[in-house]
């Protein structure tokens, strides 16, 4: 009867995670894959400052609609605050403004938008700007080139350019290498002298392209990159051309980089009055691909409610965090049955899931080498002082302080040789390690070195296949998209804790025991 109810427990365990995975996956369309090639991307601003019981009043520029990304859901949050959005009919600025009469404290403003990529997104806005005046080649502007230095020189430079180039998006590309190259051209100091508000070459690209008669301007913006939490913004050149805005240079010198339009014009992202200590931060993740995106905006309740109890509707900080914490019970299945079906012994129960969960950090082949290190190292001064006869917890105690102080000098001595990978060591688990150590001493000293090196090499094994597992693309998508199925994993550890039968190790050795006496 008590089998028979455990098969229950687990087969309604199973039952209830397939059943809503297989309805999400089939029925809703949520996707099975990792990679699809249609993306969607949350985009994170927090604006914190200090106040001191006066009004405040904060303008923000926000990411704006393009022919290629749209914005398909924002939410902001601030508490307190009156609040209200705007979009500028000269510079196409979405602009967000908050306002209250009386702050003090730390204040915190939240900004989330969910951009999708699409082949023609809705809603952009392609404001052409207006002239400027004089332009070149007009007789006011020749007049000006008699009295003002950098007239004559910004002249000689469209000159000079135009020389050298076939249309307008020649002539921008030629004016943006010249002003770039260094040293610097004497042309161009004339004009920043009497223009020091040009601080950046990019604004001075800008300024001679619009005098040339070619429509330009600063764009801001982020670049898409999964997992960025200080994502910083970055400005380029565009110009007007073929009713449309174009890049001509590239922030990052990546042709390959995607970046999302913030907000055109030579301002800060943002305007504070009545606060000090102003600090923003941009967050930026990949979110799941078109399949799901679309399943959640075609307006389907169910679909609305499983996304908002996932994963995805937490803040990106907080996505990442449980992107790794979901895929810990996949590592402690492995260990069961490692340990339960295939008999091999560890140090500690659950060790090697944080230890696999640090190499995920470090990567596979420097998580080994450091994992081993700091184990010789650590045993090393165990044995010294296990000459002294401590009590066991001052001990334990002695041991964890050595423990950090191999990391913190390891992680010293690594970034003085330029490798970056022992500087994620903090992440091993430092107790974990300090009670391998222990216990790793106290076989040695009663069942002898070669029981204490199996049972190290065991919890290495263990930790590498926890690691594989882990760190699967394909896994991890299937966990995180799918934390039902964290119930079929209770399923399958409910039927491992049935298992009585012989380990495999077991097996093996029994069976040579029987071979020898026949």
């Amino acid at each position: 009867m008590q089998k028979l109810t455990v098969w229950l427990i687990a087969a309604m365990f199973a039952l209830a995670g397939g059943g809503i995975f297989a309805y999400k996956a089939f029925v809703l369309q949520f996707p099975l894959e990792p990679n699809v090639t249609s993306e969607s991307w949350h985009i994170e601003a927090r604006l914190g400052f200090n106040t001191q019981r006066k009004p405040v009043k904060v303008q923000m520029y926000l990411p704006r609609f393009t022919r290629d990304y749209s914005i398909v859901d924002e939410n902001f949050v601030s508490k307190g605050f009156g609040f209200n959005t705007t979009t500028s009919e000269v510079s196409g600025n979405r602009i967000a403004r908050w306002s209250k009469r009386s702050a003090s404290g730390r204040e915190l403003i939240f900004y989330r938008g969910v951009i999708y990529q699409s082949d023609a997104a809705a809603h952009s806005v392609d404001v052409k700007p207006k002239p400027v005046s004089p332009l070149y080649g007009s007789n006011e502007f020749s007049e000006r080139m008699q009295n003002d230095p950098a007239f004559l020189a910004m002249a000689s430079l469209i000159e000079d350019v135009r020389a050298r180039s076939a249309d307008n998006e020649t002539f921008a590309e030629e004016l943006v290498q010249l002003i770039a190259k260094r040293p610097v051209d004497s042309r161009v100091q004339s004009i920043r002298q009497e223009n020091p508000k040009l601080k950046s070459d990019q604004a001075m690209a800008v300024y001679i392209l619009n005098y040339a008669d070619v429509p330009a301007r600063i764009m801001h913006g982020v670049q898409l990159e999964d997992g960025k939490r200080n994502a910083p913004l970055v400005a380029w050149i565009e110009m007007y051309q073929d009713k449309s805005w174009q890049r001509i240079d590239d922030p990052d010198n990546d042709p390959q980089a995607k970046y999302v339009p913030w907000w055109s014009g030579d301002r800060a992202p943002y305007e504070l009055v009545g606060g000090t200590r102003a600090t923003l931060t941009v967050s930026v993740k990949r979110h799941l691909e078109s399949v799901l995106t679309e399943a959640i905006w075609s307006g389907d309740d169910v679909s609305k409610f499983f996304y908002d109890w996932s994963v995805y509707s937490l803040p990106i900080d907080l996505q990442l965090v449980f992107s790794m914490l979901l895929m810990i019970p996949v590592g402690a299945l492995v260990i069961a049955f490692l340990r339960q079906v295939i008999g091999i012994k560890t140090f500690g129960t659950f060790m090697p899931v944080l230890v696999a969960v640090a190499f995920r950090e470090t990567q596979l082949v420097w998580g080994i080498v450091l994992f081993i290190t700091i184990l010789a190292i650590g045993m090393f001064f165990r044995g010294l002082l296990n000459q002294i006869r401590l009590l066991m917890v001052p001990r334990l105690s002695a041991v964890l302080t050595i423990v950090v102080l191999i990391i913190f000098l390891l992680s010293i001595a690594t970034f003085k040789m330029g490798i970056s990978a022992g500087l994620s060591m903090s992440l091993f688990p430092i107790v974990i390690l300090a009670m391998i150590i222990e216990r790793m001493s106290i076989v040695w000293e009663e069942y002898g070195p070669r029981e204490a090196f199996m049972m190290g090499l065991g919890s290495l094994i263990v930790a590498i296949l926890a690691y594989l597992f882990m760190s699967h693309d394909h896994l991890a998508h299937l966990i995180v998209t799918f934390p039902e199925l964290l119930m079929v994993i209770v399923a399958l550890n409910i039927m491992l804790g049935r298992y009585n039968g012989y380990k495999l190790f077991e097996y093996l050795r029994f069976r040579a025991m029987k071979n020898k006496v026949e």
